[in-house]
């Protein structure tokens, strides 16, 4: 019986080195993983979404666009105040004080959907769903939010706020092949955003 014992403490010993093996290389490649996606967040000052291609005639008319995502950029300058409002009070009403996450509206959609039965709100904050939509492949995953936490952590070291709800305003999709909302409020509204008025804009955040 001693020499069963001892036999169960020896593989109980190297189970143990295996598993910590198992979760110490596991460490190490999503460090790495993190540097790489570090490094890419790094390359976001020179960040430009894919565009339309527009093809012109000889009398400068465009006759065919060429595109994968329709998307027209627009300069943070022409975003109106009230646009950008009504994105944070429906996407993130407290984008402007957290760091990337928010533990708050995480806990709240929790508690919301679990009373609910189903997903009613998600706890994603603005700079978390900019870095879903620029860095990973947004399948539903534990280890996609938590990347998506990080990273958006690293983005918001990187950038000022201003400078996230402009990538974020103009990477978003917001329906019928529009991307961006200077596209968005040309396709809906025939108008340039810009031109936006109030309840324009406010209809405009809903769609994500």
């Amino acid at each position: 019986s001693k020499q069963l014992a001892v036999d169960i403490f020896d593989k109980v010993r190297n189970s143990k080195g295996i598993i910590i093996g198992i979760i110490s290389g596991a460490f190490i490649a999503f460090f790495i993983i993190l540097l790489v996606d570090f490094s890419n967040v790094q390359k976001m000052t020179n960040y430009k979404p894919n565009v339309v291609t527009k093809l012109y005639d000889k009398n400068g008319i465009v006759f065919a666009e060429l595109f994968k995502q329709k998307r027209d950029l627009v300069p943070f300058e022409k975003i109106p105040e009230h646009l950008q409002q009504a994105f944070i009070a429906i996407e993130d009403s407290e984008f402007k004080n957290h760091w990337g996450v928010n533990p708050k509206g995480i806990v709240r959609a929790l508690f919301i959907n679990l009373f609910s039965g189903k997903i009613k709100q998600g706890g994603s904050t603005i700079t978390q769903q900019l870095a879903k939509n620029v860095f990973t492949d947004r399948k539903r995953s534990i280890y996609r939010k938590i990347k998506e936490a990080f990273i958006a952590v690293m983005l918001e070291m990187k950038f000022t706020k201003n400078e996230i709800m402009h990538l974020y305003l103009n990477q978003i999709y917001l329906g019928h092949g529009a991307y961006g909302v200077e596209t968005a409020a040309q396709f809906y509204f025939k108008k340039h955003v810009w031109e936006l008025n109030v309840a324009e804009s406010a209809l405009l955040a809903t769609l994500p």
